[in-house]
């Protein structure tokens, strides 16, 4: 038994064959055949001319469309995962890297679902209207992990006589069966608990081309459409899988964007400029010693060149012009223990250096030390033959630290593309460069609490002495004093305070927390857990709330539903911003961000409004105006509930843990 289950249907009408065969050649460009069967469910028993390595899963079918043979009630048990792909798919992917630890691995559709896609009867009015804005969920691939999955699937489908409805219409019931039964599951569980999807990025094929951001990407393509157009999609197959090659920028390319980059390694400085042009980074670092003679060819090995390179530093900085591209004349080792003694990490690093095994060993041991957990080491000229110190050095890196190569490029002289996943989890420390709480003089038990909690997780963080509003009244006209304006202005100074003294110490993201909060029990793991899925969304984001109460028309609920439904398709738990929730007690900004919070807050022209009521209509207005660029997050579970508690002495203990806990009080540390 082999570990994976490589499936899809057919009934061997057409050119379905063909476009399998296609489909099985693509699947061995990064795959073993001794990690994968492969099969082909089907209501024809003995099909002619297929490949003797192709399993035929016999299963009747008395509907027209076979599309309902994918939620095969026969397929054989004990495969660690299925990956289910339509027979009209080129499959360029490492099977081990979609399945990981997810239970499921789902293609999501580029816009929401139509009734068609969650259609009758299967739902009913209500949920119709919940799912409408929320993008589907493509049938044509999907891997799971229960082998009974599929049965759920078909018993919904076999419920109502499809038979009658015509044949495009079969199509779209079976599409809505898949879609309401994923769907209902996620809304029918905890969504705390229901962590492991991920999903599986399949890019349309196209007549002409098959490209994605202006190059061929490297996952895999689906060649849509309805039955009676195989011959059309064989075609549109044959051209993508005859011009399909990975070259060293499209591997790249296919990583996030805006990371800080080193290129250690530069010669002329072309694939600099590459680098510079597609990948766009925050920052880019180039490394060489620049000598006075240097012999060096093109990504394949060719058009060699012999050159002075002492005057390319001065052409480079002439080139970029960007304060952001720093031209580094150094050794690669000197450069790199300079980052680790400054306490510096780099996102991603490309070697194209010294190609003796001794050099790029202490090239690759230096840089996984400055490389942030979960960014990439990449390199050239990984060939055995050519340059065995290179394939020998990745090799024993690769060994050594339990990592592989995720990407190779197919290039004469390949590169190499390692993600970098370290064992230790990210502290908080490391994921902000600053941390700030708030707490008055007089909340002595609060700060006891906080401190308490700062060291049981050995949290280095700055204590901001809250201003007391009551000291701000001479300030404030009669109005004011009576609409409680003064412990508004308190809290609000004390924000802009921690905000100030971030930006004075230029920090770029920052945490500020207040000290009646709760944190998540075991709070080191789950702080990993986002912040692993922060790094891997790559920090887009402006503002994130880290804990928020939710509101609607202006007045606190306790009812989550109210934020879930804007959940971020293909995210553990990222929440739109929206005017559903507010809270100033958790929230986390980068320096853009808290830019602008500065000038917004500091400058109040129609009364003094609290850092939490301001927030609230950013949240509610986010989308309008100038608040439409800000990318604006909740993340749930929240790691931070509000110990209301601490603040209001008018619930009894029982409600006040309800309400701190946000449903949920046994997932908060009321011990610390």
């Amino acid at each position: 038994m082999k570990n994976y289950l490589v499936y899809t249907i057919s009934d061997f009408k057409n050119d379905s064959l063909k476009c399998i065969d296609l489909l099985y050649a693509s699947l061995l460009y990064k795959n073993k055949k001794e990690d994968f069967d492969f099969a082909i469910v089907s209501n024809v028993k003995t099909p002619e001319n297929y490949n003797p390595e192709y399993n035929i899963i016999y299963e009747e079918c008395n509907h027209k469309y076979i599309g309902m043979l994918k939620y095969s009630r026969t397929l054989p048990s004990g495969y660690k995962a299925y990956i289910y792909l339509d027979n009209d798919i080129l499959f360029y992917e490492d099977v081990s890297n979609i399945i990981k630890e997810a239970d499921f691995s789902l293609v999501l559709e580029n816009k929401p679902m139509s009734d068609k896609w969650f259609c009758n009867p299967l739902a009913t009015e209500e949920e119709k209207a919940q799912m409408r804005n929320i993008y589907g969920i493509n049938a044509g691939s999907f891997t799971f992990k229960d082998v009974n999955f599929t049965n759920e699937v078909r018993k919904l489908y076999d419920t109502y006589d499809v038979e009658t409805l015509p044949l495009d219409e079969q199509g779209y019931f079976e599409q809505s069966a898949l879609n309401y039964t994923l769907f209902h599951l996620l809304r029918t569980k905890s969504f705390y608990n229901f962590k492991h999807i991920m999903l599986m990025p399949v890019y349309p094929g196209y007549e002409d081309e098959a490209t994605y951001d202006g190059l061929i990407c490297h996952k895999a393509f689906h060649f849509c459409g309805f039955v009676g157009t195989m011959t059309t999609k064989l075609e549109r197959m044959q051209k993508v899988f005859q011009k399909y090659r990975f070259s060293r920028l499209e591997i790249l390319q296919t990583l996030p964007k805006d990371m800080v980059w080193v290129e250690l390694g530069v010669f002329l400085g072309n694939f600099s400029k590459e680098i510079y042009t597609y990948l766009k980074p925050k920052e880019l670092y180039l490394v060489d010693i620049f000598p006075d003679y240097m012999v060096s060819g093109d990504q394949n090995g060719e058009n060699v060149i012999y050159t002075n390179l002492t005057s390319i530093p001065d052409e480079l900085n002439n080139y970029f012009k960007d304060d952001n591209v720093k031209i580094i004349k150094s050794t690669t080792q000197d450069f790199l223990l300079n980052l680790i003694n400054n306490g510096q990490k780099v996102d991603a690093i490309y070697i194209d250096a010294d190609h003796e095994y001794n050099s790029v060993k202490i090239d690759l041991e230096l840089s996984y030390k400055v490389i942030k957990n979960g960014g990439y080491i990449c390199g050239h000229d990984y060939h055995k033959d050519k340059f065995p110190g290179v394939w020998q050095a990745v090799n024993e890196f690769c060994s050594n630290n339990n990592l592989k190569i995720k990407l190779l490029s197919d290039d004469l002289l390949p590169s190499y593309v390692i993600q970098v996943e370290k064992t230790e989890k990210i502290s908080i420390n490391d994921f902000f460069d600053g941390i700030y709480w708030i707490n008055t003089p007089t909340s002595v038990e609060r700060k006891n609490k906080m401190q308490r909690f700062f060291d049981k997780y050995q949290i280095k963080a700055n204590r901001i002495e809250g201003i007391n509003g009551d000291l701000l009244r001479f300030l404030l006209n009669d109005t004011e004093q009576r609409n409680n304006a003064r412990f508004y202005a308190g809290c609000l100074l004390s924000h802009l305070q921690a905000m100030y003294l971030s930006k004075v110490r230029g920090e770029k993201k920052i945490l500020i927390l207040e000290d009646d909060i709760l944190p998540l029990k075991n709070f080191d793991i789950n702080f990993d857990i986002f912040a692993r899925e922060t790094v891997s969304q790559s920090n887009d984001w402006d503002m994130i709330y880290l804990g928020f109460i939710p509101v609607e028309d202006n007045d606190i609920k306790w009812d989550y539903n109210l934020v879930l439904q804007n959940w971020v398709a293909g995210t553990l738990g990222y929440i739109r911003g929206t005017k559903h929730f507010t809270g100033a007690y958790a929230y986390a900004l980068n320096e853009d961000m808290r830019d602008f919070l500065l000038e917004k807050l500091s400058n109040q022209k129609d009364g003094i409004y609290g850092v939490e009521a301001w927030l609230r209509d950013l949240a509610r207005f986010h989308g309008i105006d100038y608040f439409r660029e800000k990318k604006i997050y909740g993340y749930y579970p929240q790691l931070f509930a509000h110990d209301n508690g601490m603040s209001t002495t008018t619930i009894n203990d029982e409600e006040r843990l309800i309400r701190s806990s946000n449903i949920y009080p046994e997932r908060y540390d009321t011990e610390i």
